[in-house]
């Protein structure tokens, strides 16, 4: 059972990182300044992103995002996602977001911007109808260990991934749920987002 997204240094798993941080583990990982670091990244942390995005066991870009509850300014939480959009476009990697009542923002970034690559808004707590907002901008959503289970139904197989995050909880527990929720069996689950991460170009193997 893939995990999409996780802090926790682990096999079938994308770890997401910082540019500081080591990536000679075995593992995959995503590479990104998180949106509440990025008034105070460190160990040039943005020319390293560039570089370390480039590394053969970095399979996406991010966590990168918006947060008005918390970080600085959205203006600089803004300049630094677009940072992180040019390198995912130039090295053809996905991009993990993490979001906080910023989605009208986030929307409208993505129609100015076009990017060709996928956009993934990871842990979704949202309801429903935001759900298909999402999808129908052209986003992949994600769902962690707290999730609204109508929204788990209301998004198509397609666009969806599994994710553990910073939880405690196992994440074949998390596809437990999902999978309960969308009235499916888990291996129909775990078949299908092994089939996301395939249109990603994610290996699973």
């Amino acid at each position: 059972m893939f995990d999409f997204h996780t802090h926790k240094v682990k096999p079938d798993a994308i770890v997401a990182i910082s540019p500081c941080d080591d990536v000679s583990s075995r593992v995959l990982y995503s590479v990104g300044v998180h949106p509440w670091m990025v008034a105070d990244a460190g160990c040039d942390a943005w020319s390293r992103l560039d570089a370390v995005a480039r590394e053969k066991n970095v399979v996406a870009i991010g966590e990168t995002g918006l947060d008005k509850l918390r970080g600085p300014a959205i203006s600089l939480q803004a300049e630094a996602f677009e940072r992180h959009v040019s390198v995912s476009e130039s090295v053809g990697k996905p991009l993990i977001i993490h979001c906080v009542r910023a989605y009208n923002e986030l929307m409208s970034m993505r129609r100015r911007l076009s990017p060709s690559q996928a956009w993934v808004i990871h842990g979704f707590r949202g309801k429903p109808e935001l759900a298909r907002q999402l999808v129908d901008a052209g986003f992949l959503l994600s769902l962690g260990a707290k999730f609204n289970a109508a929204t788990a139904m209301a998004i198509p197989s397609d666009k969806l991934l599994i994710e553990s995050d910073d939880s405690d909880v196992d994440v074949a527990s998390i596809y437990r749920s999902v999978a309960a929720a969308r009235n499916q069996s888990v291996s129909e689950l775990e078949r299908s987002v092994d089939g996301t991460l395939q249109s990603l170009g994610i290996s699973v193997d």
